[in-house]
Parts: structure tokens; sequence; C-alpha cells
């Protein structure tokens, strides 16, 4: 299989993987109460899910599990799966503090802390 065909199947992993995660995702943010409400700042009319970045999320490390963890290493150049796993666990923590902060509208500076804390690792 050609290498450029290689890039195309990883990338067709994360695009179906967000095309299938998006509309889940959009239906139990109702349940967790990740929903931004309409008010005098914002402009949209109707409560709408605030919680995105978990199908982000998981798009992007199903397609990084095709590269790590399938046939086709040599596509994660000098990276290897340790690194992986550091990346898991930085992106993990922005995840959590992203649905905290989509939860309980967390000051921008405490973010900030969080995302500088993240890029300390």
């Amino acid at each position: 299989m050609g290498f450029l065909i290689k890039y195309i199947v990883v990338f067709a992993v994360g695009v179906a993987a967000s095309l299938l995660l998006v509309p889940l995702v959009k239906k139990i943010a109702p349940a967790m109460d990740l929903m931004d409400e309409p008010d005098e700042r914002r402009i949209h009319k109707k409560p709408i899910p605030r919680c995105g970045g978990i199908a982000v999320f998981i798009a992007t490390h199903l397609a990084l599990a095709v590269v790590f963890l399938g046939p086709w290493r040599q596509l994660a150049g000098t990276v290897q799966l340790p690194e992986w796993g550091i990346i898991f666990v930085c992106s993990t923590i922005l995840l959590l503090v992203g649905i905290f902060d989509d939860r309980y509208d967390m000051r921008a500076w405490f973010k900030l802390l969080g995302q500088l804390g993240v890029a300390t690792l």
C-alpha cells in the first residue's frame, strides 16, 4: 500500500470517528448539563451543546491509535509509543479542563493556569 494511502486511511479514521461521535456527544450534552444557554452576551437563541471537544479528543486519539498500534509505525516518524502516552495524558488533562469549563464557566485565568500547567509537562 502506498505511503499516501496510509495517510489517507489515518485521516479517514479521524473524520469518520468525528462524524459518528459529534451527534452522539450532542445528544448526551443535556444529560451532562453541558449546554450553552442564550443570554445577553450570546447571539444564539436556543441552547447549544458545549462539549464538542470530547468528540475531537476521541477521534484524534483513534487516528493516533491507528498510527501507533497499527502496522504503519513508520507514519509516526521518530515519535515512539511512550511519547504518545505523554501526549495522551496531557490532552486528557486539557480535555478535563475544557469539560470543567463547559460545565462550570471557569474564569479565564484559571483555564490559562491549567493550560500552562500542561504545557510545562
